[in-house]
């Protein structure tokens, strides 16, 4: 010990045993530094769209919450309520509808939500499939995806003839487990469409990752505040809360690359509809391959 400090790591050489009102005191203080963050992230991350990835860029750090602990914070909050609250039957992956008798039973597997809406019942074979692929014109039968889909599905009904519920319930819980990973993974494409997007501006990668995760930040915000008010008020999804849904997301994405980019608002508008129009591409592939991923791994 040399002088007040540690000459190895710093340290103030102290009493290490505080008084009950020292610890108070200290609770207090931890608790109003990170209140005050709290506030001044969250805050301008709802009313001020993209005013958050301007203060990273120009190294105004300090005062707000890291873009990633936000990230993480909103999102296990999301995904939390997401799983606790349940998607509702529209939103499942796989229905499986019953029909006829105890003696005979028809099993439905509807699948919801993928490009490829395939039908399949208990009744279905490879062979029977196979069959009617060949009556079939060579431009109307089902290509080298839909085809391996439909044979997976027809295998994982096969194997749970006796237990259509568990049959739904598994793939869905598989496809939904799923979503966390499918959202981190989109974030980085985001920045490498807006880094080709900005090829002229000097503005590094790290700087569009940024602005991804603080529009993905915003989104799981906004999905978690409908999420509430939906549970709370009873009120089912609707496509009239959908399209409020989109065009709030639209209008910021909007103003946060104009706030940060800084265009005129011809280049703008333009540069945010590719965004979206391509980010909606991913997703549907991401949604694609999840639905797949879940039906091998059932399987």
């Amino acid at each position: 010990m040399v002088g007040r400090f540690c000459h190895e790591c710093g340290q103030e050489n102290i009493e290490q045993k505080i008084s009950i009102g020292a610890a108070i005191v200290e609770f207090l203080n931890a608790f109003t530094f990170y209140d005050s963050k709290f506030f001044k992230t969250f805050v301008p991350l709802i009313i001020k769209p993209g005013f958050l990835v301007n203060e990273y860029i120009s190294g105004k750090r300090t005062q707000y919450l890291s873009p990633s602990k936000t990230y993480f914070f909103l999102s296990f909050i999301f995904f939390l309520i997401f799983f606790s609250v349940g998607p509702t039957q529209e939103g499942n992956l796989l229905t499986v509808d019953n029909t006829g008798n105890l003696d005979t039973v028809k099993k439905n597997v509807r699948i919801e939500h993928s490009v490829l809406a395939i039908t399949i019942d208990s009744s279905s074979s490879i062979l029977k499939y196979d069959s009617i692929q060949n009556t079939l014109p060579i431009e109307e039968r089902d290509g080298a995806v839909r085809r391996w889909f439909a044979k997976k599905t027809i295998k994982v009904v096969e194997k749970m003839q006796n237990e259509p519920q568990a049959l739904s319930e598994s793939l869905n819980n598989q496809f939904n487990s799923n979503l966390p990973q499918l959202v981190f993974l989109l974030m980085p494409l985001v920045a490498v469409i807006l880094k080709l997007l900005y090829l002229r501006k000097k503005i590094y990668l790290i700087d569009h990752l940024m602005f991804s995760l603080n529009i993905h930040c915003f989104v799981f915000l906004w999905f978690t505040i409908m999420i509430i008010i939906s549970v709370l008020l009873g009120l089912a999804t609707s496509p009239i809360m959908t399209l409020i849904f989109i065009i709030i997301l639209t209008v910021y994405i909007f103003l946060a690359i104009k706030r940060v980019y800084k265009q005129n608002w011809f280049f703008t508008s333009l540069k945010t509809l590719f965004l979206l129009a391509f980010y909606g591409i991913l997703l549907i592939t991401g949604m694609l391959v999840n639905t797949l991923y879940s039906l091998a791994t059932v399987s």
